[in-house]
């Protein structure tokens, strides 16, 4: 049946007659169950395979190769587990090759595997331990982008963007792009037309944000904001390219697990276009998905632990599609009930169904979207900069109104800046109040900032609201608004994490500590130390008297906090004490930071910061105790004879060699002549032998061959009181 639709486009009737055209679906399958079921996890496509790598299995290192043509579902094969592991990594494929990054909220690493070997090999570090990252490989290199860690300036989510190149050096070499707009973690991202986009995550909620990276834009590339998902679920969603679209599975927001699949043409219009598809079976988020031989693999996840479904490009179904240029003559739908799909620009598609033997479409008022920037955080006295831009979806030129209100908190200065070059990034010198209304054309957008002067400690919630022309039933929503809250911060603290250490027993570790007030005001910082798995070893926190970070032996000044201003730091030690204890012996410590206060408003700094370290007893090292004794032991009249015993023991980790033990006889007493002898215990030497020299009246017994650890013997004598 040929379907038509009537319209008002502008001020006239038009016909505007439905263009048939072609669009491809999807069509799902179940395939073989993953064998170790798991979230966080990755997947990629190598030689015809699919390695599905880490996550939270039991130890996050596990890697299995998926073949999708064994058989009518595939087969799965267990390979060599990583080095490090992780979960919520991420992984990318170049030269023949699969590189792993992160995964753990300190974990730097970088794992390259070879399929041909199965083998994995540590590259060079990530200049910033993190999860919740992406990875993407382009023009020969890899891109890391995003995610959450610890590492200074800040804690939470980055906004990132770190290029590596494998091939210079033994183990490759990183370096600093410009970061992404909007800082989030667990995002995803995929290349497509020699461009990176970066999609959903999370910062204090969910965010539906799609940005587009291109590389060639001046020295460190530029990125763009494009037009959101359509629907908000962008924590642990996974994209895929295929056929010059981008599929955005998946996903999660608050409770909610989702399913959906929409898809996203970065050709179409200024900022691309998104239309739904069929629903991936499994509603899940934080799985692995890729693209092999046309189709798409999901794989694993939290809501589908070991699940794998595959989908196909389908068979063609029919869409109409009004074409904006189009005019006629007035006529009539096919039948009531009739449904037509209309696409109106920056507006996405719209289903209007016929009511009646007609059906009118109304002129097209509408935003077609305003950017949603991250709250931010400051000390006081600053000035934040919050990026928007917006866009007219209306099917004409339309005046929109722009203005920013505070709704509560602080009463700081608020105003909308224009961002006179358009380009997203605001310079110094860009300090013209934007003019309101703005006059912008059909799909054509506006970016400009709004100014928060922040004067005192506090925080503010301010409204940024947009309005079309006029309102109408058009579907696209006519005004919209983003709140934002700036916080001034308050109490926070940082605290650096130095590498585990290893000695030898009876020695002394001195880990080095950096702390930092990241509050507004002078804090009194608490520290404290505990043993929290291993042995039970002393450990104490210690002053870094000349704050070099390095330990010197004069500093032994214990301290249980420490007082600093704002943006100040200081070095502290924690000392752990080696005891006698056996080779691979370990202690494993806790160190708390905690401001004097917590903060109502949470604004990214910890207001109590820990750091784990591993100590181990690693250098073998022989000790030897001595236990002296005499007999009998009351007060003995001249000419009474004792008998001394000494007692030695090797209570070190190690072998002790040429062992002598001497004593002095007593003024009082005079030794008796060949009076000296030794026994050997087990482990404690062959034999004893005993010389005395009368002149310094100094009795030295020899233990022959070596006294092993836990080796024991005596030595005894005789002296007559004088």
């Amino acid at each position: 049946m040929r379907k038509k639709v009537l319209g008002l486009m502008g001020v006239g009737v038009y016909l505007v007659c439905a263009t048939q055209v072609l669009a491809l679906d999807l069509e799902w399958k179940t395939k073989t169950p993953m064998p170790t079921e798991r979230a966080g996890l990755a997947a990629v496509t190598l030689n015809g395979k699919i390695y599905a790598i880490g996550g939270r299995d039991p130890w996050g290192k596990v890697v299995e190769e998926f073949d999708p043509s064994v058989g009518p579902n595939g087969t799965w094969t267990r390979k060599a587990d990583m080095l490090i592991g992780g979960s919520l990594l991420a992984a990318a494929v170049l030269n023949g090759k699969i590189y792993v990054f992160g995964g753990g909220y300190k974990n730097h690493g970088v794992e390259e595997y070879n399929p041909i070997t199965d083998t994995w090999t540590q590259k060079a570090d990530m200049p910033r331990g993190r999860y919740g990252l992406a990875a993407v490989a382009l023009n020969g290199k890899i891109y890391a982008i995003g995610g959450n860690g610890s590492e200074p300036p800040y804690t939470g989510e980055r906004a990132e963007v770190e290029e590596f190149d494998p091939s210079v050096g033994p183990d490759g070499t990183w370096t600093t792009k410009i970061p992404m707009l909007y800082q989030r973690r667990n995002l995803s991202a995929v290349t497509l037309n020699d461009k990176i986009y970066a999609i959903g995550g999370y910062h204090y909620g969910i965010v539906n944000i799609v940005e587009e990276f291109d590389p060639t834009v001046g020295t460190n590339g530029t990125w763009t904001r494009k037009a959101d998902m359509p629907t908000e679920r962008g924590e642990g969603i996974r994209v895929v390219a295929i056929n010059g679209k981008i599929y955005a599975i998946g996903g999660h927001k608050s409770y909610d697990t989702f399913n959906v699949v929409e898809e996203f043409d970065p050709t179409a219009d200024t900022n691309g276009t998104w239309m739904t598809k069929t629903s991936m079976p499994t509603a899940r988020w934080s799985f692995g998905a890729t693209v092999l031989n046309g189709k798409i693999y999901a794989i694993g996840g939290s809501g589908g632990e070991n699940v794998v479904e595959e989908a196909t490009l389908g068979a063609p179904v029919e869409t109409n599609i009004i074409n904006g240029s189009d005019t006629g003559t007035l006529t009539v739908a096919d039948a009531k009930g009739d449904a037509i799909l209309i696409y109106a620009g920056m507006g996405g598609t719209k289903t209007v169904t016929c009511m009646a033997t007609t059906t009118t479409i109304l002129q097209g008022y509408g935003i077609g979207y305003l950017a949603s920037p991250i709250d931010q955080s400051v000390f006081p006295t600053a000035t934040v900069y919050y990026n928007y831009e917006v866009s007219n979806s209306s099917n004409g030129t339309d005046t929109i109104t722009i203005s920013a209100t505070t709704l509560s908190g602080a009463t700081w200065s608020v105003t909308l800046i224009d961002d006179d070059n358009q380009d997203g990034f605001r310079q110094d010198d860009e300090n013209t109040i934007l003019s309101s209304p703005v006059t912008l054309k059909q799909n054509e957008s506006r970016k400009f900032f709004l100014k928060v002067d922040v004067s005192i400690a506090g925080s503010a919630t301010i409204r940024v609201k947009v309005n079309s022309s006029q309102s109408d039933s058009w579907g696209d929503i006519d005004e919209r608004q983003d709140l934002t809250l700036t916080f001034a911060r308050g109490y926070g603290v940082q605290l650096t994490s130095p590498a585990d250490l290893s000695g030898s027993p009876s020695t002394t570790i001195y880990y080095p500590y950096c702390l930092t007030n990241s509050g507004n005001a002078t804090d009194t910082i608490t520290l404290s130390a505990s043993n929290v798995a291993g042995g039970t070893w002393t450990i104490t926190t210690i002053r870094d008297d000349n704050q070099d970070g390095l330990h010197q032996a004069t500093e032994t000044t214990q301290i249980g906090s420490i007082t600093l201003a704002a943006g100040q730091s200081n070095y502290f030690f924690l000392k752990v004490d080696i005891p006698l204890v056996e080779i691979g012996a370990t202690s494993t410590n806790k160190v708390i930071a905690s401001c004097s206060g917590t903060d109502t408003v949470p604004w990214g700094d910890l207001d109590t910061i820990e750091d784990i370290t591993i100590t181990t007893c690693s250098a073998p090292v022989p000790y030897l105790t001595l236990e002296k004794y005499v007999l009998p032991t009351d007060a003995q009249l001249p000419g009474a004879t004792l008998t001394y015993t000494l007692k030695y023991r090797n209570v070190g980790n190690a072998e002790a060699i040429n062992v002598q033990i001497q004593d002095v006889i007593p003024a009082w007493a005079s030794y008796v002549a060949n009076s000296g002898t030794g026994t050997v215990g087990t482990g404690g030497g062959n034999s004893i032998s005993v010389n005395y020299n009368d002149a310094t009246k100094v009795i030295t017994f020899t233990v022959n061959g070596s006294v092993q650890p836990s080796g024991s013997g005596e030595c005894r004598f005789e002296v007559v009181i004088k």
